[in-house]
């Protein structure tokens, strides 16, 4: 029968307060039960015939087990690979669906491609390749095929995640080692390729080149070079030549002799009367037919050109991208820097914006592997001030006294955390008066890691001191 009702609550496993067996693996050998076995056979016959009734605690045991999973979900536990589990299980089953959590990005679930997958894709994410492990999309669905093309009518700041632009844009084997032996270099290769010179033929004669290019001697590649499309108010679509300013004529090619151009009410777009004019450079409207103070320039041999962008109204730039990634990127797959090169022309200036992105040191587009500076405060007392999302170590053998920051961007999590190692019993001040389990630390000689978390809520820093050392 159809039943959505919502089951009952449980403040703990079954019996987790009451006397229960360890419900073993293997058989007991005796009346006790065992999840291969469950209740042996003389937990059910007679006792005229020899029978021994099961023990109440191992009917609370197995109560305990089979609620554990209940009372994991119900407080919103979900599964991720654990090692223990495939090896328990000889693999996870083709279909089976986890999560994964990745540290640069939102989590995910993924889905097993093969049957007893034992790839660990939590300790090499590598393994979210399309071949052992594939992302799902968070909507259930699958999500963007390796090679796939985009078309987005975006901005020139913004790439869809786990794609780079079609521009032409170089990379490395190291950067994307799934992408290059799964897809470029596998026998046959999964996705359209050419060589290097092939790739430059193509540019010369077309302007664009949709295969990668690889070299498989310098272990490098290009992804494909696909030209930005306009699409005007009237219908008409014209590709976007080099930086954008200027458009090629696409109603048909000009032998010359024509000095004008006008289609319908743009009347800011005037034909190049002299076909041997330098692209790019500006020209003389009269010569051009007036009416026109922009760039323009040649899109290619004996083809008119028009006008640049910033004339025409009610027009939509799509831009081209292509999948190269579709799981997380990480340090094991990409150089940072190298990525930030390749996306140099649609990279955000970063000037005045540290601590907003990924990384930046707040004054160029200085895109970087995410870090943190370890300061080495040395031996400290008396007052000493910290700063917000900063790692300190420090000696502490007098009284001292912390001063925090008055404010901070809350739009961001703020820590400070600072690793001290404490000789005596200093006198130490907080710099607040709020702390974690509303209680202020006791510190005695030994290692500690302080903590200081500023809390939007009540508008200040609650701090926390955890002791370390080998278990007593």
């Amino acid at each position: 029968m159809e039943n959505l009702e919502k089951p009952q609550l449980l403040s703990g496993p079954f019996a987790y307060n009451g006397e229960k067996n360890i419900i073993p693996e293997s058989p007991t050998g005796s009346y006790l039960a065992s999840i291969q076995e469950g209740f042996p056979p003389i937990t059910m016959l007679p006792k005229k015939q020899g029978g021994v009734p099961p023990e109440g605690k191992d009917f609370n045991g197995l109560g305990n087990l089979l609620s554990q999973f209940y009372f994991y979900v119900q407080n919103g536990g979900v599964y991720t690979f654990e090692q223990e589990v495939s090896d328990k299980i000889g693999g996870y089953p083709q279909n089976a669906i986890l999560w994964y959590f990745p540290t640069n990005e939102d989590p995910y679930k993924v889905e097993s491609l093969i049957p007893n997958n034992t790839k660990n894709f939590v300790t090499n994410p590598e393994f979210i390749d399309d071949k052992n492990w594939r992302r799902l999309s968070s909507s259930g669905g699958v999500g963007q095929a390796i090679g796939q093309i985009i078309q987005l009518a975006c901005t020139a700041d913004y790439v869809p995640e786990g794609s780079v632009p079609c521009n032409g844009g170089e990379y490395s084997k190291d950067q994307f080692p799934g992408l290059w032996v799964n897809y470029l270099t596998s026998e046959p290769p999964l996705l359209q390729t050419c060589t290097y010179e092939e790739y430059e033929a193509d540019i010369s004669a077309y302007g664009q080149c949709g295969k990668f290019a690889v070299d498989t001697t310098n272990n490098k590649f290009k992804v494909p070079t696909l030209l930005n499309k306009l699409i005007t108010d009237v219908g008409n679509t014209v590709p976007v030549i080099g930086n954008g300013n200027v458009l090629a004529l696409t109603n048909g090619t000009v032998t010359g002799g024509i000095t004008e151009w006008d289609p319908g009410s743009y009347t800011g777009w005037r034909i190049s009367a002299n076909s041997a004019i330098t692209p790019g450079t500006p020209v003389d409207t009269t010569a051009a037919g007036g009416g026109f103070t922009g760039k323009l320039g040649l899109a290619t041999e004996n083809s008119g050109v028009i006008a640049d962008t910033t004339n025409l109204t009610n027009t939509i730039e799509v831009r081209y991208f292509v999948v190269i990634a579709s799981g997380t990127i990480n340090d094991s797959q990409m150089d940072w820097n190298a990525w930030a090169s390749g996306l140099a022309s649609v990279l955000p200036d970063q000037t005045g914006q540290a601590g907003k992105f990924l990384s930046t040191d707040g004054t160029s587009a200085s895109w970087k592997k995410l870090s943190e500076k370890i300061i080495n405060l040395g031996t400290i007392q008396g007052t000493v001030s910290l700063e917000e999302n900063n790692i300190y170590v420090a000696q502490i053998n007098s009284s001292t006294s912390f001063s925090l920051p008055s404010s901070v961007d809350k739009t961001i999590f703020n820590q400070i955390k600072v690793m001290a190692v404490v000789s005596g019993t200093p006198i130490i001040n907080w710099g607040t008066t709020q702390f974690f389990n509303k209680t202020t630390p006791e510190i005695e000689a030994g290692s500690y890691d302080f903590y200081f978390d500023y809390d939007n809520l009540i508008g200040d820093w609650v701090c926390g001191a955890i002791q370390k050392g080998i278990t007593s």
